[in-house]
């Protein structure tokens, strides 16, 4: 047999055909499809866009709620600052109008991933400067949560006793023990 001025053998050209029928049936119909790894360029460039844009609207999304809600921002200090954040709130209730003997705290506590120091005062007031504080503490720099709020009846009927405990956070502490 002679191919392209070669002389071949039969064994050699039968070989060469069934090479070409092999080519022909798993090497060609391949050719313009995406591999099967995975998604070629294109559909990852769609996908991204696609992820873009949820993104977008999720971030509106939060920026609307945040706006509905209030939600402002606020500080997590270290425990080193749990005496300023003491002093806030001492100011933040006179501001509202809270007179109170004595404010007192916890000892500060281990969360997961953070700290707190729970903190107590009984006050008289009235109920339009104990919301007044409420909404001053939740709204400020640092981030609280009011544990309980008790109200009882005062002498005076203007007036009502407010036992109330909060919840200051703080960052967690590091592994050396400091924050």
């Amino acid at each position: 047999m002679n191919g392209q001025g070669y002389e071949m053998s039969k064994r050699e050209g039968i070989l060469l055909g069934v090479v070409c029928l092999a080519i022909l049936i798993f090497v060609v119909p391949r050719f313009g499809t995406e591999p099967e790894e995975g998604p070629g360029p294109a559909a990852i460039k769609r996908s991204l866009r696609s992820s873009v844009e949820k993104v977008r609207a999720l971030e509106q999304s939060t920026k609307k709620m945040q706006e509905r809600v209030g939600v402002v921002e606020f500080t997590l200090p270290t425990a080193d600052q749990a005496a300023e954040v003491r002093s806030y709130i001492d100011r933040v209730a006179r501001e509202s109008g809270l007179g109170f003997p004595a404010l007192t705290a916890s000892d500060l506590r281990k969360g997961k991933g953070f700290q707190w120091i729970g903190y107590k005062f009984k006050a008289t007031t009235k109920m339009a400067g104990l919301v007044k504080f409420v909404d001053k503490i939740q709204a400020g720099e640092y981030l609280f949560t009011l544990e309980s709020w008790d109200l009882e009846a005062d002498k005076d009927p203007s007036n009502v006793v407010a036992d109330l405990s909060l919840k200051a956070y703080f960052r967690a502490a590091t592994k050396g023990g400091k924050t």
